[in-house]
């Protein structure tokens, strides 16, 4: 049996997404009905991450080039899945900031899934309170700390802070260069998350581009074979 990491990273399809939303629906289930307030936060996280990867993969579906008949069955296919996940990942992680006591009894990791979350909601604000928080906490590994600041970056750029944006996408990519060594698939994410704001950027960001950070986010991706994050690469989802 294919794993939950196996089909959200190696697995493309419309038929394995399928398979990872029902099986995390099912995995989750047992820690989401605990009486233990930190088992059902971390089963409401991790139903939220899952959901996440799902409506990205649908959304980056939908960039690609497709047929008129490809066209038609995305609408059938993939359009519902992605809408329920997108629609249903923010109150996932909303039950489980609340059952956690808010930011201080989350972890480092899962900050990152609900900035991630909060910032493709547009929720902005609340996003950058829960990076600054997650940046406190020392148990923050590498790519987590490096995923933190690519969420701060889109952040700024979006506020129209540049100068911020650009310190933060140096930091950022310092600890993608350290996580690539331990954790190389989500290095690429750094370097994928980067690269989608160094573009908006142009000239204001000279140390890279942003077709050199995509290439470093797919080199690490084609290495682990990780169709999800290619697919993603290649529409900038």
């Amino acid at each position: 049996m294919r794993s939950i990491g196996h089909l959200s990273w190696e697995e493309d399809s419309f038929l394995a997404k399928l398979e990872l939303f029902f099986r995390s629906w099912k995995e989750t289930r047992y820690r989401r009905r605990q009486a233990v307030k930190s088992v059902r936060a971390d089963g409401y996280s991790a139903l939220s991450s899952t959901y996440y990867t799902i409506a990205g993969t649908a959304r980056a579906k939908l960039g690609q080039e497709l047929k008129p008949l490809s066209d038609i069955c995305w609408f059938f296919t993939w359009a519902p899945l992605g809408a329920w996940c997108f629609l249903r990942m923010l109150p996932l992680s909303n039950k489980a900031f609340r059952l956690s006591g808010g930011y201080h009894g989350l972890t480092a990791g899962k900050c990152d899934t609900r900035q991630c979350i909060l910032r493709a909601r547009h929720n902005y604000r609340e996003a950058e309170t829960c990076i600054a928080i997650a940046l406190t906490k020392r148990s923050a590994e590498a790519h987590t700390r490096g995923l933190l600041r690519a969420g701060l970056v889109d952040i700024c750029q979006h506020d129209g802070h540049i100068t911020m944006a650009v310190m933060n996408v140096d930091l950022a990519l310092t600890e993608a260069e350290i996580a690539r060594e331990t954790n190389p698939l989500q290095a690429s994410r750094i370097y994928r998350q980067c690269a989608r704001v160094v573009e908006k950027l142009g000239a204001n960001y000279p140390s890279s581009t942003a077709s050199e950070l995509l290439a470093e986010a797919r080199k690490l991706a084609e290495a682990a074979s990780a169709k999800d994050q290619i697919l993603k690469q290649s529409v900038q989802v």
